[in-house]
């Protein structure tokens, strides 16, 4: 693991499941579990924290399927902002009051359990490819978004989208020259459509498609 300067086969790593058993506790014990910043990792969307020599790949799993079953209420809003970072997080941190206020939400209650908001385009259609449904058994139709829609008049198919997925490591061209190495997801945050195309236009390295 690169950025804990350990090969992975000198580490000692569990999903968050079987870290319950081993390390002796709870969901929510696992979830507030503090460590070094330096003991930290999210990649692509995964959390990776080293709990007492152990390396637990999403720990905070246990704790949201606890908190969210079938008498959980979801609310969905699909729509596009072009608001910066800072001013979208404020918007929902007014909802998450109103919440509060309303008695709907304890308190102090993260809201990262509560919000989640695709921070890219190319997040969106991950978070779309998994949580979207045209009904209770079928998944929406991912050739009917408006991204993927927008891409396939830039000549990058559907089949190239779900391949960035699952291979989301790319080598980027850079506006002065030079190349620099990222994922998609991390590469294209806060882009527009227009920004995001343009940005996989420029990777030097092919795309990788099961």
């Amino acid at each position: 693991i690169k950025i804990f300067k350990k090969k992975p086969r000198d580490c000692h790593i569990l999903g968050a499941f079987d870290a319950l058993n081993y390390l002796g506790c709870t969901e929510e014990e696992l979830f507030k579990s503090r460590v070094d910043f330096r003991h930290m990792l999210e990649v692509n969307g995964q959390n990776i924290k080293k709990i007492r020599g152990t390396y637990v790949v999403n720990y905070d799993i246990p704790a949201l399927l606890h908190k969210n079953n079938s008498k959980t209420d979801v609310a969905v809003m699909i729509f596009r902002s072009r608001l910066e970072k800072a001013v979208f997080q404020e918007m929902v941190s007014d909802m998450g009051k109103t919440l509060v206020r309303e008695g709907i939400l304890r308190e102090h209650f993260p809201l990262s359990r509560v919000f989640h908001y695709s921070r890219g385009p190319f997040e969106f259609f991950l978070d779309a490819s998994g949580y979207l449904l045209k009904d209770s058994e079928s998944t929406y139709p991912l050739g009917n978004l408006d991204f993927v829609r927008f891409m396939n008049q830039h000549d990058v198919p559907l089949r190239v989208l779900e391949g960035l997925v699952k291979y989301p490591l790319l080598e980027f061209e850079l506006p002065g020259g030079g190349l620099v190495e990222g994922d998609i997801f991390q590469y294209t945050f806060g882009n527009t459509f227009e920004e995001a195309c343009r940005k996989l236009m420029s990777a030097r390295r092919q795309y990788c498609i099961s």
